[in-house]
């Protein structure tokens, strides 16, 4: 995969797009820097979420790891 930077455009609503430049301005960063921060954020959670509901179907369709075992006295 080419690691050069791809553009996407993306129309924002007028309030989204006033939230976005209030929260750059806010944090002293460019618009683009921050939507970028924030599409990340978005990606890495929908990842984990996915890997979540993977280990809790897992868990259920196998028992739960201590089902059936002793713990160690």
């Amino acid at each position: 995969m080419s690691t050069d930077p791809r553009n996407v455009h993306v129309p924002l609503p007028p309030d989204l797009y006033s939230g976005l430049r209030l929260e750059a301005k806010r944090a002293g960063k460019p618009a683009t820097a921050v939507a970028r921060e924030a599409i990340r954020r978005r990606l890495e959670k929908a990842a984990l979420d996915l890997l979540q509901g993977a280990l809790a179907r897992n868990r259920s369709d196998h028992g739960s790891a201590s089902s059936g075992t002793r713990s160690a006295r």
